[in-house]
């Protein structure tokens, strides 16, 4: 059973936690994160979730994912979830999310990695992905217009894009 940590709108621990599943109390939030691999061709490693998955099954989605559990900063679920999911061990204690969105009782933070990765040496977790591959923007953004790949904005997915080589909001 795992449990998250429950936010206030200011994003500071209220010291309730919630089962997964559970419901949230009024005006308070959980903990969410996005990591988006881009190699140095410019790619964004994306994964296909596993059939049996209860949110968008059998879809591609972005590089890795999920929710932060209790006692986990941002950037330690991250890390987690990478290794998790890819079998990519990561080092992001010194990253900080480049960004960050709310919504619907959601802290949804996004890591960006450069990284070079030879697929045949990520080791997928079974239970959540079924494949893996690398993907240039107009590819991801024809999987969403397909219905293919998790319904994000078209305009967040340009947006990572642009992110992966800048260092600030210049």
């Amino acid at each position: 059973m795992e449990f998250f940590d429950v936010y206030n709108p200011d994003r500071t621990k209220t010291g309730l936690k919630c089962e997964r599943g559970g419901e949230l109390p009024p005006n308070g939030y959980r903990l969410v994160v996005h990591i988006c691999i881009f190699n140095s061709k410019g790619e964004m490693l994306i994964q296909k979730r596993q059939l049996v998955k209860h949110a968008f099954p059998d879809m591609w989605d972005l590089s890795a994912g999920g929710s932060v559990i209790s006692g986990e900063t941002s950037s330690e679920g991250a890390e987690r979830e990478t290794l998790e999911e890819l079998g990519l061990k990561t080092d992001l204690s010194k990253k900080m999310p480049r960004l960050t969105f709310f919504c619907e009782n959601i802290f949804d933070d996004y890591y960006i990695i450069s990284k070079d990765i030879d697929l045949d040496e990520l080791t997928l977790q079974e239970s959540e992905v079924s494949e893996v591959k690398w993907a240039d923007l107009e590819e991801i953004i024809d999987k969403i217009k397909k219905g293919v790949f998790v319904p994000y904005k078209e305009s967040l997915i340009k947006l990572l894009f642009e992110l992966k080589d800048s260092r600030g909001a210049r």
